[in-house]
């Protein structure tokens, strides 16, 4: 059994034994420990969101802070930071503080208080967050969910509580540790007890609940380490301040939720339209996106959607000329519709607050004071708070202008047509029929469904869609582009239509972007779309959402300045996506010309590789292998 029962015998220090010396050895030895082994980011990765966002000078409690290194830990970060904080180790052993180091003491932000943490000597609302590192397992069950209810009643924001959690994995780590480090003997006794009677993240997610904590949530961190969570909250955006906000929950903005949520944050993920929804989307997940899928664990979710399964590709001229190749790895085709509310679904029992129908206003504020998004919900506007925003709002939304995108500004000559059909099988591959000014996708989604999406240049369009004023335009262009190529009317010859009409989009952008504007990361189309023939957007959008939630961690987590971290995401970008995305350009500027087509094609067959070497660049090739 990993878990064995908790044992309640008292710990060394508690009985007060040892002498000053042996105190002062023991904890600076678990203060080295704390910060080796990831005590102090349990913490800290908690509470310094917390203070970059504050508007007014914060005060924080230590409870059972011994001889008050993490407060002069804290205080320290502070004023590197420039932020107003003040911290008070609370311990109710006299000998614990008399241990305190003088830097700590002198510390102009640091004033230590003797005090019993089940009857706080701080009247309500005199401190925002009550902390605690290592402290909780010194209680028993009963003082545990008194001293929860106790700190979160005086708190003006919440409490953030970390502790060891209770395994033989941890006992044993412990003891290899002790075989080989100098620690003081009280130490190794003290230590290896406080294992045994700590909590389990479970046990301690109950208590909290004993003690009326609601939306307390428990947090696994690095070695062992457990984080309790609460924080008070007026409703269920207003006056809660979040670590993240999303804004856009497509692809990319949903995999930036699950990443930061699963990583112990608190994420609000803001969605213009509801779910579910068809949209305007070529619905093939490219090799890689398995790998993605799989970090999150959305991997078995997607099954149960029943996707089709694509292992060739397809490409035919208007002459009639094909050329057919193989993916690297099987691939994936599913709707949109399907697709886009389980992963929304999923991200809420990820603990993401999912608002659908709240469409994001205005954004005030910057990454050091903390940001305002005003979000539209049909009761009115709300003012939402976060450390950090994340915006995936897909390829092109009033928000652009509110940001001042040139290329908002730019016309973008190109349209997108997508119906969902049900005709002849498509065994395993998807077709790309080109045509002059565009091209047309067709595959196999769930259900037998069969995806029929193109992009043409608006130009072409309009002149194809001319005549007869008693057909739609739709419908004429329609007609002329399955008139230019035989493979493609072949197919829709027979098939029937599941929708009631073709749905649109225009000015669909394929110029470069920018993932960053001002302090905002921006991931997907937000950032960048690739040309829809390669077949990798979206990959591209779940990529970049992680890699978007991956800086920002750094950055709440304190690893990084707001500045490196969005210098590295412009990089990473920058590597991860740029070849590809010129590479889409070219290829869809030069297979849209059948002159330029036709040959190109006979090329391919004629040499192989070269059609491995283009599919191959047009994706992720470290994804690619572990999708394999």
């Amino acid at each position: 059994m990993l878990i064995p029962p908790r044992r309640t015998d008292t710990e060394l220090l508690d009985q007060g034994l040892g002498t000053p010396e042996d105190v002062r050895a023991n904890l600076r030895d678990m203060w080295r420990l704390n910060r080796v082994f990831g005590g102090v980011g349990a913490v800290t990765s908690h509470l310094l969101p917390a203070l970059r966002s504050a508007s007014h000078p914060v005060h924080v409690a230590d409870i059972g802070a011994g001889s008050g290194q993490l407060a002069l830990h804290l205080t320290r970060w502070a004023a590197r930071e420039s932020l107003p904080l003040h911290v008070y180790p609370l311990d109710i052993a006299a000998r614990n503080l008399d241990a305190a180091e003088p830097a700590a003491r002198s510390h102009p932000g640091v004033r230590f208080v003797q005090g019993d943490g089940l009857a706080l000597p701080f009247a309500a609302g005199a401190v925002d967050y009550f902390i605690s590192s290592l402290v909780l397992h010194h209680f028993d069950p009963d003082a545990v969910v008194h001293l929860l209810r106790h700190t979160f009643e005086r708190a003006g924001r919440g409490i953030i509580m970390s502790d060891i959690t209770r395994g033989r994995t941890p006992m044993a780590a412990f003891r290899l540790l002790g075989a080989v480090a100098p620690l003081h003997p009280m130490t190794r006794d003290d230590g290896i007890l406080s294992i045994w009677r700590a909590y389990t993240p479970d046990e301690l997610l109950a208590l909290a609940r004993a003690a009326g904590l609601r939306g307390a949530r428990v947090t696994r961190h690095f070695s062992w380490r457990m984080t309790l969570v609460a924080e008070h909250v007026a409703t269920i955006l207003d006056a809660v301040h979040y670590d993240a906000v999303v804004i856009g929950g497509g692809l990319a903005g949903c995999m930036a939720a699950i990443t930061l949520a699963q990583g112990g944050r608190r994420v609000a993920l803001l969605e213009a339209g509801s779910y579910p929804r068809a949209k305007v989307c070529g619905e093939f997940l490219s090799p890689e996106c398995a790998a993605l899928f799989d970090a999150v664990g959305f991997l078995p979710d997607l099954h149960a959607l029943g996707p089709a399964i694509i292992r060739t590709l397809r490409l035919t001229a208007p002459n009639g000329v094909e050329w057919c190749a193989a993916l690297p790895a099987p691939a994936f085709s599913v709707s949109r519709y399907a697709l886009d509310a389980a992963l929304a679904d999923y991200a809420a029992r990820q603990g993401v607050e999912v608002h659908s129908e709240t469409r994001v206003t205005e954004r005030a504020g910057t990454v050091i004071d903390g940001f305002t998004v005003t979000a539209q919900l049909r009761a009115g506007a709300t003012p939402v708070r976060a450390a950090g925003v994340i915006v995936a709002y897909g390829r092109r939304s009033n928000l652009d202008r509110f940001l001042g995108r040139r290329f908002f500004a730019e016309p973008q000559p190109l349209v997108g047509l997508k119906r969902h059909f049900r005709g002849r099988p498509l065994p395993e591959h998807i077709d790309l029929h080109i045509f002059p000014g565009g091209y047309c996708g067709v595959s196999q989604v769930e259900n037998d469904r069969t995806n029929v999406c193109l992009l043409v240049d608006q130009a072409v369009f309009q002149a194809s869609a001319g005549g007869a004023s008693g057909t739609p335009p739709v419908d004429r262009f329609i007609a002329w582009m399955r008139a230019q190529n035989p493979h493609l009317e072949a197919w829709l010859l027979d098939a029937v239509p599941l929708d009631d009409a073709w749905l649109s989009i225009g000015q669909v952008p394929l110029c470069a972007k920018s993932p960053l504007e001002g302090d905002l990361l921006v991931a997907g189309d937000a950032a960048g779309m690739i040309a829809p023939l390669a077949g990798d957007g979206m990959a591209m959008a779940l990529h970049s959402g992680r890699l978007a939630a991956h800086t920002l961690e750094r950055f709440l987590a304190g690893e990084a300045t707001a500045e490196i971290a969005k210098s590295d995401y412009a990089r990473m970008w920058m590597r991860t996506f740029r070849g590809r995305l010129q590479l889409g350009r070219f290829l869809h500027r030069a297979l849209v010309r059948p002159r330029v087509l036709s040959p190109a094609l006979r090329v391919l067959r004629r040499f192989p590789s070269a059609g491995d070497w283009l599919v191959q660049h047009t994706r992720d090739i470290g994804l690619l292998e572990q999708s394999k």
